[in-house]
């Protein structure tokens, strides 16, 4: 054989090697990323655990502080003099009432855990690791759905009540009042069917995180006049 053509072959075995080699390569990673990550459900689950607790702390201090900053007010204007008009009594107890209200919302927001909490503290004592995953992800696509049957319900109410505001509209001075009100909660309504809730928002980035990513595949044969041909191949 001459020099040329041992160079050439040389030359071509090197390549098919190398694409033999690169093409396992990418196969076994194509693999390793088309099997499900153990802990990229609790991981979301994690990140909602996190939120929803500090949401409810927050909940719950804001609901006291300003409850009982409400119910001070009220009881000084209820103990105010020179009220002839008896305003003062009328708006101090109801200070004081709503300030009651969220003092007991913000003592219950400190006190019951959320569905987020509850979800994770149940699956955590699980051992097996595929099976915690799995729990995870069905605990989000759970709290998903919630979001969404929620959102659809407080989306229908708001809109209902935005049709009787302009049913209730006349054609006297007092008209103008209503059709804005209804148009306030036919926006509300129209926010609602629209942004979806946070547990859809996260349960949807789990999904688009979780896809497996397309791999490469070395294909190799034999093309016309006996010419070795080597070819890529990818799914998507």
């Amino acid at each position: 054989m001459k020099p040329q053509k041992r160079s050439l072959a040389g030359v071509a075995a090197l390549i098919f090697f190398s694409a033999l080699t690169a093409s396992v390569f990418a196969q076994d990673k194509g693999q390793d990323e088309g099997q499900p990550r153990i802990a990229l459900a609790e991981k979301y689950l994690f990140d909602y655990y996190k939120k929803s607790k500090s949401a409810r702390n927050t909940a719950g201090i804001v609901g006291i502080g300003g409850g009982a900053l409400f119910m001070g007010i009220g009881a000084a204007m209820m103990g105010g003099g020179d009220d002839w008009l008896g305003f003062n009594d009328f708006f101090g107890g109801l200070s004081v009432v709503m300030g009651g209200l969220m003092v007991v919302g913000g003592a219950a927001s400190l006190a019951f855990r959320s569905p987020a909490e509850r979800a994770y503290d149940r699956i955590q004592p699980i051992e097996d690791p595929l099976q915690r995953e799995k729990a995870c992800a069905d605990a989000l696509a759970g709290f998903a759905k919630s979001g969404r049957r929620m959102r659809m319900i407080g989306g229908g109410l708001t809109i209902a009540t935005g049709v009787v505001m302009a049913a209730a509209a006349g054609g006297d001075e007092t008209s103008t009042g209503y059709l804005a009100w209804a148009a306030v909660f036919g926006g509300a309504a129209a926010y609602q069917f629209l942004v979806k809730s946070r547990p859809e928002k996260i349960y949807r980035a789990y999904l688009e995180e979780s896809q497996a990513k397309p791999a490469p595949r070395l294909t190799l044969g034999f093309g016309p006049h006996g010419r070795f041909l080597v070819g890529v191949t990818m799914d998507w």
